[in-house]
């Protein structure tokens, strides 16, 4: 097919990206971005791009982010300046 951009109406610089699903079942790209001085993990559907917040409850940086075979599992690193990271799964 051809090549979407599905963030480019986001404001923000996209740091790591995993394919997961939407309930659907419809492909999603969730991504990490900087916002206002926290990485938070967006996403966005690929037929239906539109950025939304996927998971903004940690104040501190966020890293490695992975996605379950079925994409309906994410997990990730938070980090803050006062404490080591720590794996976090969400979904």
């Amino acid at each position: 097919g051809k090549p979407a951009n599905v963030t480019a109406g986001v404001d923000r610089s996209v740091n790591e990206f995993v394919w997961t699903t939407d309930a659907k079942g419809g492909a999603v790209v969730t991504y990490t971005a900087d916002a206002r001085g926290t990485t938070t993990i967006f996403a966005t559907g690929v037929a239906d791009p539109g950025d939304r917040i996927e998971h903004n409850a940690f104040r501190g940086q966020v890293g490695g982010l992975s996605a379950s075979r079925n994409g309906q599992l994410l997990a990730y690193t938070e980090a803050a300046m006062n404490r080591p990271p720590d794996v976090v799964t969400y979904g």
